[in-house]
């Protein structure tokens, strides 16, 4: 089914159009009463498309979207277990007109809805509303401004934002982070699970798509993989996997990337998979001349049965 979206502006506030957290998309043949919406799709350059499914009819978004070029495919706003997530879910919703003429940039509109925990025990549903810029050369969301920038539409290849006079974008949006600046700023933070959750802001697109913003190279692995460590030591096992898999492609003999690789399959139960990494890490540590260095836990971790 291709993708026929109409947007729908919301509440209106003193100082201004604001766009509300519910976008509604209408489709033709289809009535506003019917929540079974199958998948959508929105092409864009060289083949490439996204891929929308599970639809949710309360809020009138999709909750899975992924993102397809020929010989790869990725999902976006991936998330980790619920623990780990606390809970947020993410929805998405293309922007009518959001595909720029040259079909190398797609705006959607992004609904994070969750629970806020009150002082009394008790809990709210909140939610967020931004507007997203995909590039569909790599499936990165590269950019996210607030939710009235999606308001707009495309004019001579720039963003024009409805007025009287089709005024630019500012640029007040947030720029997806390299990782040297996520950890500058999770350097600041304090616990385990306080480096982690940042690090998740940072994350916010999902790993896959962080990853086809900043690709794993020898300039950055180092940062990547202690990105990847952070999570990992706040419990998302899930991400960080993803991240040490990615390292793993290019710097296949980074000793510290196989004792990582070990704690993380040792901490999701995948003890087998675990052992194999542990031996490889303390073989390459004993041919360097640094047994002395290798942790207890390896050694004990190897000749564990269980």
């Amino acid at each position: 089914m291709q993708l026929d979206a109409m947007l729908i502006l919301g509440r209106l506030f003193d100082m201004g159009i604001y766009i509300s957290s519910l976008f509604i998309l209408l489709f033709s043949g289809f009535s506003i009463a019917d929540c079974d919406r199958g998948h959508a799709e929105v092409e864009g350059v060289g083949s490439s498309k996204i891929i929308l499914s599970s639809w949710n009819c309360d809020v009138r978004a999709w909750g899975d979207i992924s993102y397809q070029r020929p010989g790869s495919s990725m999902s976006l706003y991936s998330t980790s277990n619920p623990k780990v997530s606390q809970g947020l879910r993410v929805f998405v919703s293309p922007v009518q007109d959001g595909i720029s003429q040259d079909k190398k940039t797609l705006r959607v509109q992004r609904l994070v809805v969750g629970d806020l925990y009150l002082e009394d025990g008790s809990k709210k549903e909140t939610e967020s509303n931004y507007c997203d810029v995909i590039d569909m050369t790599t499936g990165c969301v590269s950019k996210s401004f607030p939710a009235s920038s999606c308001s707009g539409h495309w004019v001579g290849g720039k963003w024009k934002l409805f007025s009287g006079d089709d005024r630019e974008e500012a640029g007040f949006g947030l720029a997806t982070e390299s990782p040297r600046r996520i950890l500058d700023e999770v350097g600041r933070v304090v616990g385990r699970e306080g480096k982690a959750s940042a690090i998740a802001d940072g994350l916010y697109m999902g790993v896959e798509s962080y990853l086809a913003c900043y690709p794993p190279d020898n300039k950055n692995v180092v940062d990547l993989n202690d990105i990847a460590f952070y999570l990992a030591e706040g419990g998302d096992n899930y991400n960080s996997l993803k991240i040490y898999r990615a390292l793993e492609k290019i710097a296949p003999s980074r000793v510290v990337l196989k004792i990582n690789i070990a704690d993380v399959l040792w901490g999701v139960g995948e003890k087998e998979s675990a052992r194999a990494y542990y031996r490889e890490y303390a073989a390459a540590m004993i041919r360097s001349g640094m047994k002395d260095g290798i942790p207890s836990r390896v050694d004990m971790r190897i000749h564990d049965d269980e």
